[in-house]
């Protein structure tokens, strides 16, 4: 079968019906490519930026035996995280826990951090975020012009809720004047979301060049009517740090219902505007980072004073 030159156009083909598997050996040749017929945008393969945080991925847990859970507040289970709450009558389990399928395994996770209330309550001061708090000098060294509007950082994550409902993040610098960022998202019951949040810098911002606390990066799951309000920081902007109108009302109510679950994992934090695929490092490495903050003489499977 013979085809007449010129009879057939790239719009008569299909997206995906040529493959490498169709194609003859050397079959395509630099002299049939036309010039500037492959630019980079067609080659660039984006790579991932390195994770400012610490065992993002949940794997790491000293404190307690793997998969292990706790009913205090605090650093209790999971390296570099705290999962802290409180309030009248509030009552929370944290606890590693495995992954065993969706968008997080598939992206390479094996374990979340996940929080289950306890004991209801509708107190005003109830409150529950989950944080990492960063090192000054790590912060202010990892290349992010923090007193610039045009210079970014992002922060991404996976999270799944029992409820549906509007949750936040907040990125605050305890130096100086107290500063907090603050942004929105939505989850669906029950389903893992992928978040992505982009910080700008802001000419307010102070973070010392020293080993204390930098940052605290939070994904607030709940917060009484202590702590919301109108009038407080915009969504998606910087502001000096009011904690009774931190955030609006929070519907779902989720320190309210019982067993209700919120899980994270995959979390990064990286320079630049755009989220990249999660830096995947080995289990020694991301132990060494933790172990700067936390390490004990026991194995790493036996819980200290156990």
């Amino acid at each position: 079968l013979s085809i007449p030159a010129n009879t057939v156009v790239a719009a008569d083909i299909a997206d995906g019906s040529i493959t490498s598997a169709k194609l003859a050996d050397a079959a395509v040749t630099s002299a049939k490519i036309a010039d500037d017929a492959v630019t980079s945008a067609k080659t660039t393969v984006t790579a991932p930026n390195p994770n400012i945080l610490i065992n993002g991925s949940m794997e790491v847990i000293q404190r307690q035996p793997p998969s292990a859970s706790s009913t205090v507040t605090g650093y209790k289970t999971v390296d570099r995280w705290n999962e802290n709450w409180g309030g009248t009558s509030a009552g929370i389990t944290q606890a590693q826990v495995a992954l065993t399928s969706g968008g997080p395994y598939d992206e390479g996770h094996r374990y979340v951090f996940k929080c289950t209330n306890t004991s209801n309550t509708t107190a005003a001061d109830k409150w529950l975020y989950i944080r990492q708090g960063l090192e000054a000098k790590v912060i202010r060294n990892c290349g992010w012009q923090y007193n610039s509007t045009s210079s970014y950082i992002t922060y991404s994550f996976w999270a799944k809720s029992s409820l549906a409902g509007t949750y936040y993040v907040f990125l605050s610098t305890p130096d100086g004047t107290v500063q907090s960022f603050r942004k929105s998202f939505t989850l669906s019951a029950a389903t893992w979301t992928k978040v992505a949040v982009t910080i700008p810098g802001a000419a307010n911002i102070t973070i010392d060049d020293n080993t204390g606390l930098g940052c605290r990066l939070d994904i607030h799951v709940d917060r009484g009517t202590d702590y919301t309000g109108s009038g407080g920081i915009a969504d998606g902007a910087w502001g000096q740090h009011v904690t009774a109108t931190g955030t609006a009302d929070m519907a779902q109510a989720w320190q309210n219902t019982s067993s209700a679950t919120f899980e994270v994992t995959g979390c990064k934090l990286e320079l630049g505007q755009n989220a990249t695929p999660y830096d995947h490092l080995s289990f020694d490495k991301e132990l060494e980072r933790c172990q700067r903050y936390y390490a004990k003489s026991y194995i790493y499977t036996e819980r200290p004073g156990g």
